[in-house]
């Protein structure tokens, strides 16, 4: 049976370290990048084309009869499985918590104000200072991330490397599928996340 076909515009590192990423998996059949050469390594699994014509899956792109995978919010795209983010993922988590709050955390210099959430290590406590499409966000340490879920009594969270991470968030969003949000099917896309190598972790918060 044929894989799925994707086509990737690679906007970012994100979108290349998807692609590497996809091209192990064995549901996908065929990768294209548009408008960019793979390297040499990986032409047997990925291919530049100029477009996403004739592909089941346009990831950070939209094309008539593709259905589009995107790290935010659609306009007017209604196929589009969106939220392929760690703001997405944090919402995910939030349906493993009571009472609680989505977070994010990306690399950078830590504010000095604002609220501070403990994440586990290596990331560990940060201070909110802004937010990441909508989830509230603060900075760590390079060059780790996290995506987490945190009540008074428990936090849940996914701590990894900043671009395999977010490159495997966007990855398992293109193997989720069903179009909408993708905290709108929880197990099946933190399950298709473990296939890529995350781990979600889950503690009590001291009381």
């Amino acid at each position: 049976m044929p894989g799925l076909r994707v086509a990737i515009n690679p906007v970012t590192e994100t979108e290349i370290r998807c692609a590497y990423a996809l091209a192990g998996h064995p549901g996908v059949g065929d990768i294209g990048l548009v408008g960019k050469v793979p390297p040499a390594s990986w032409q047997d699994r990925i291919r530049m084309v100029d477009d996403g014509a004739g592909f089941d899956v346009v990831v950070s792109g939209r094309h008539n009869g593709s259905r589009s995978v995107l790290a935010g919010e659609p306009d007017h795209t209604t196929n589009a499985t969106f939220g392929a983010s760690l703001a997405g993922l944090a919402r995910t988590l939030l349906t493993r918590v009571t009472d609680g709050v989505a977070v994010v955390a990306l690399p950078g210099t830590p504010a000095r104000e604002g609220r501070m959430v403990r994440l586990p290590v290596p990331v560990g406590d940060i201070r909110i200072s802004s937010d990441h499409l909508g989830v509230p966000m603060g900075w760590c340490a390079p060059p780790w991330a996290a995506a987490a879920a945190v009540s008074i009594t428990q936090t849940v969270a996914v701590v990894d490397e900043h671009r395999f991470l977010s490159a495997a968030v966007l990855a398992a969003a293109v193997i989720l599928g069903g179009g909408g949000a993708v905290w709108n099917q929880p197990s099946e896309f933190l399950a298709a996340c473990e296939e890529f190598g995350l781990v979600v972790a889950q503690a009590d918060q001291p009381g």
